[in-house]
C-alpha cells in the first residue's frame, strides 16, 4: 500500500475537527517496536541457534496465560515466527507505523497501539483453540488501520479498506490468526471513532 507522507483528515463542511499535531517530530514510537522486534528475534534466535527457528518465550500461549502469565498478552507482539513473518511486519511498521504516528501524535499512537495490541491479543484468546500459541504485530499493526479509517480522507480511506481487505483474505491462511486481526481492527476502529467524536467537540 502506498502510503501519503501528509494528514489524511478531512474537514466537515460545517465545523472542521481539530488537527492533531500533524508531521511534527520524529517516529521514536515505531522505531521502538522496530528495535524491540529485532533484538527479541535475534536473542530468541541465538537460543534456538536457527535464525529462522527463534524460540518465542513470550509468546500469547492460551494454556499459560489461564495460568496467570497475563503478560504474554503485550510481549507475544515482539515475537515472530520466521525471517519472512518479521521482515512482512516490520516493513509495514515502517510505513503505516511511523505515518500513524506523526499524523496522530506520539502520545495518542503509543496509546492506540497498547489498546490494539491487547484487543487483539483478547480475541485471539477468546476465538482460538484452548491449546494455541500466537506471535506476531500483525494485529496491533491492523488496528493503526482501524484507528484512522473513522478520520481518513475518502481517498486514504479507500487504500486503507484495499489494505484492510488483503490481509483479511491472508488471515483465511492456515496457522494465521484472524482472530488477532479482527481483535486488533475492533479495538483501533474504536479508538478511531473516539478519536473523531472529541475533535468534533473541541
Amino acid at each position: 500500500m502506498s502510503l501519503e507522507d501528509r494528514p489524511p483528515f478531512a474537514p466537515a463542511p460545517a465545523a472542521r475537527p481539530a488537527r492533531p499535531p500533524a508531521l511534527q517530530g520524529r517516529p521514536w514510537v515505531s522505531w521502538g517496536i522496530t528495535a524491540a522486534c529485532i533484538a527479541v528475534y535475534l536473542f530468541e534466535a541465538w537460543l534456538s541457534g536457527d535464525i529462522n527457528h527463534p524460540d518465542n518465550l513470550g509468546a500469547l500461549n492460551a494454556p499459560l496465560v489461564r495460568s496467570g502469565q497475563w503478560w504474554r498478552m503485550a510481549t507475544c507482539i515482539v515475537e515472530h515466527g520466521n525471517l519472512v513473518h518479521i521482515a512482512l511486519n516490520l516493513s509495514v511498521v515502517l510505513q503505516l507505523g511511523t505515518t500513524s504516528e506523526r499524523l496522530l501524535g506520539r502520545a495518542n499512537f503509543a496509546t492506540i497501539s497498547l489498546i490494539t495490541a491487547f484487543g487483539s491479543s483478547a480475541l485471539a484468546l477468546l476465538l482460538s483453540s484452548p491449546e494455541s500459541s500466537t506471535v506476531g504485530a500483525s494485529g496491533m499493526i491492523v488496528g493503526w488501520a482501524g484507528a484512522l479509517m473513522p478520520i481518513a480522507t475518502d481517498q486514504f480511506r479507500r487504500s486503507l479498506r484495499t489494505w484492510v481487505l488483503q490481509v483479511a483474505l491472508l488471515s483465511l491462511i492456515p496457522h494465521i490468526s484472524w482472530q488477532g486481526h479482527l481483535g486488533g481492527f475492533v479495538a483501533g476502529l474504536i479508538c478511531g471513532y473516539y478519536f473523531r467524536l472529541t475533535a468534533s467537540r473541541a
